[in-house]
């Protein structure tokens, strides 16, 4: 018997650990609003391309901030607004409108008054605004369009206050509404809820003018140049002179709207209007009334 024993094979090494994959860097948020200075333009880009430009705290903060830089800029004469993405505004972002339909009434009349007080300060901004409106303006956005001094829109423009379709009151808008188209017109926008061609807005007084889509921000920039050339303190007491004459009524129109909007915004219409919006379905909504606490109860049958 041989005294030479068999060589045991060498184990074969184990595999090399595949090297841990790093979890990738969470995506940096885009502001909600661009800011860019082309002398003696400002232009303010609202920012929030899918969800069609919808109106959030962040939004309305954003655009605050941007009037500040504008006012501040000596080389700023007029600020034009318009929106990323295929439309310009689609009003108040109904995602977060499924949140604020359960906070107090309190809550509400403070997130109201937030409407309130950026359709005030575009109003009464010292220097020119001009609204370029690359695509739908809806509701408040739409409010955002026609409260500029200049409206500028494209064929692919349209305007409308659909907020009675969602279970909303158009109240804040409402208020400046009233001088601009008439009464009649005003009760057809609101109560419909219908919204109208860039051609027809240009009609009954809502935009300045329509122009083509690729000389929209141009058309703008001109308008700019235009008050550039003019007195500033002129422009800023001419404006200032427009907002005084009505300016009383409007501050006691606006303080009745902002409760009417934290109202409804608690109202069961609202909840329901929200809920169909988020669910891809038509609103089932149940006629209702007021009752004297200020609640809701259902409306008697005739």
């Amino acid at each position: 018997m041989s005294d030479d024993a068999a060589t045991p094979e060498p184990s074969p090494e184990p595999p090399p650990r595949p090297e841990p994959v790093p979890e990738p860097e969470p995506e940096e948020e885009e502001a909600p609003i661009l800011y860019q200075v082309d002398a003696p333009a400002a232009i303010v880009t609202l920012n929030r391309p899918s969800r069609r430009n919808a109106i959030n705290v962040d939004l309305i903060d954003g655009i605050h901030a941007a009037l500040d830089r504008a006012l501040d800029d000596d080389s700023v004469r007029a600020v034009i607004l318009t929106g990323a993405g295929p439309a310009f505004c689609s009003g108040l972002d109904l995602h977060d409108a499924a949140a604020l339909a359960e906070q107090s009434y309190e809550e509400q009349l403070a997130n109201a008054d937030q409407l309130a007080r950026l359709f005030r300060r575009l109003s009464t901004f010292e220097k020119v605004s001009i609204a370029a409106v690359n695509g739908p303006a809806l509701a408040s956005g739409c409010g955002l369009a026609v409260l500029c001094d200049f409206t500028l829109a494209t064929g692919q423009a349209r305007f409308g206050f659909p907020e009675v379709k969602f279970g909303f009151v158009p109240a804040v808008v409402a208020v400046y509404m009233r001088g601009m188209v008439g009464e009649k017109r005003l009760r057809d926008l609101l109560l419909t809820g219908r919204s109208l061609s860039a051609d027809e807005a240009h009609e009954i007084g809502l935009v300045s003018s329509v122009v083509p889509s690729d000389d929209l921000l141009e058309q703008g920039k001109a308008i700019a140049r235009t008050i550039a050339r003019n007195a500033p303190l002129s422009i800023q007491m001419t404006k200032e002179l427009l907002e005084t004459l009505p300016g009383l009524e409007i501050d006691r129109a606006l303080k009745a709207a902002v409760e009417v909007n934290a109202r409804m915004r608690g109202a069961e219409e609202c909840r329901e209007g929200v809920s169909s919006f988020l669910e891809g379905r038509d609103p089932a909504f149940i006629a209702r009334r007021e009752d004297e606490d200020g609640g809701e109860a259902p409306a008697e049958s005739s």
